[in-house]
């Protein structure tokens, strides 16, 4: 997703890229490969051979070859700059998108901010696609990795053509130092993509997993946003308007299972309910049924409630059985007190830990991690939570430690 109206690049950036894929090339990607990242020697050693350019342009290609395992399946053949794949959908998610777009009857459509073609990629497996970015080097990127047409144009100032539209706005400073979320802030900004909805009614909106529903000027009455996760990560949000949309919200579940979903035109919210913290299961739900507003759906099948009003953990007598929730067994709950928290993990052969909370009711949780880790054979999960004025601590151990969801302070590495 390249910003319209950026700077484009030098015609020797671009040639250095399509030397990459000539045979001499390969070449020199070859030892790229084997040259340690940062390296002054090794890279001054290429550029003896290759000029400057070639060899940045090897080195970014690799490294980003490298970040691509596990995002893209195509990883060893990517042609791909490392900031474009870490804004670029990755394959899983973007073979759901574009599986519902073609299960639809649509034939074709244009990839808007294509960037490196992470949704081109899956698209043009089933459908006709046309890639359109104001940034050639992106546009030659999408053409090798999807296999399909290109323009390198502004759309803002250009013609799209007739039908339906995806497109990836980008949300990220120009000097890549934060991210941005307000839609106004976006390129193109919210105001031009009201006016592309309302002359590409198909439209599909690839969006940031943070942003605010109630933010969305451009969105048309009826439309839906969904919101999409993998391996208990939020990636990413969708806007789907006109005849891509199906309900008002929807969150789905993508793993290497498949994908699923729940959705609906209303919120369901949790009821509220007073917790006895014994023979208890606390559940940690999935960010994409959180975010979607749904939790009520999953109250209703699994009889659960929140311990707290918009504590966002569920709680109940059973553990449900639902890849939409990740259960806790509670085996105690007491103040959160540092000292008392580490003398009742010692009491019960605690050794590693791991540190879950909401709302930021427990902060250095990386030094608290190693102050709890004891020389036990016990894993525990330690849950810091604010219930009305106190802190607590719940002490649980996961029904299934495989399926626990990474810890609250971690960040996922593909997020798009």
């Amino acid at each position: 997703m390249s910003a319209p109206g950026q700077t484009r690049r030098s015609p020797e950036t671009l040639e250095a890229w399509r030397y990459l894929l000539s045979p001499e090339g390969q070449s020199l990607l070859e030892a790229a490969d084997s040259c340690q990242q940062g390296d002054v020697g090794q890279i001054a050693h290429l550029r003896r051979t290759w000029s400057q350019q070639q060899v940045s342009a090897a080195l970014e290609l690799s490294q980003a070859r490298r970040r691509a395992q596990g995002k893209m399946a195509n990883a060893n053949s990517i042609v791909s700059d490392t900031l474009g794949l870490e804004q670029a959908t990755g394959t899983v998610i973007a073979t759901y998108k574009a599986d519902r777009i073609h299960s639809l009857g649509i034939r074709q459509i244009s990839d808007l901010c294509c960037g490196i073609g992470g949704d081109a990629m899956a698209l043009s497996k089933t459908l006709s696609v046309i890639g359109m970015d104001s940034d050639p080097l992106k546009c030659w990127m999408t053409a090798v990795n999807a296999d399909c047409p290109t323009e390198c144009v502004d759309i803002t100032d250009g013609s799209i053509p007739e039908g339906p539209i995806h497109i990836d706005p980008s949300r990220r400073d120009p000097d890549r130092s934060k991210r941005r979320h307000e839609p106004n802030e976006w390129s193109p900004s919210a105001d031009y993509l009201k006016q592309l909805v309302q002359n590409h009614p198909d439209s599909v909106i690839k969006m940031g997993p943070g942003i605010d529903q109630n933010d969305l000027l451009f969105r048309p009455e009826g439309s839906e946003v969904e919101f999409i996760s993998s391996e208990g990560h939020l990636l990413q949000a969708v806007l789907w308007t006109g005849c891509f949309q199906s309900a008002r919200r929807r969150a789905t579940q993508c793993d290497a299972n498949g994908c699923r979903s729940l959705s609906s035109d209303d919120i369901h919210s949790p009821p509220v309910t007073a917790t006895n913290w014994t023979s208890t299961w606390l559940h940690v739900p999935d960010p994409a049924v959180e975010r979607a507003g749904l939790l009520g759906l999953l109250c209703s099948e699994w009889n659960l409630a929140e311990p707290a009003a918009g504590l966002g953990l569920l709680v109940g007598d059973q553990a449900a059985d639902t890849p939409w929730l990740v259960p806790y067994e509670v085996a105690d709950q007491i103040p959160w007190r540092v000292e008392k928290i580490k003398a009742w993990l010692k009491a019960h052969d605690g050794g590693p830990v791991e540190i879950r909370t909401r709302g930021r009711a427990v902060r250095d949780v990386d030094r608290l991690r190693n102050e709890f880790q004891g020389d036990g054979q016990t894993r525990w999960t330690v849950f810091g939570l604010r219930l009305g004025e106190h802190r607590v601590a719940v002490l649980t151990r996961p029904r299934n430690r495989d399926a626990a969801q990474p810890d609250s302070a971690s960040k996922p590495a593909n997020a798009s």
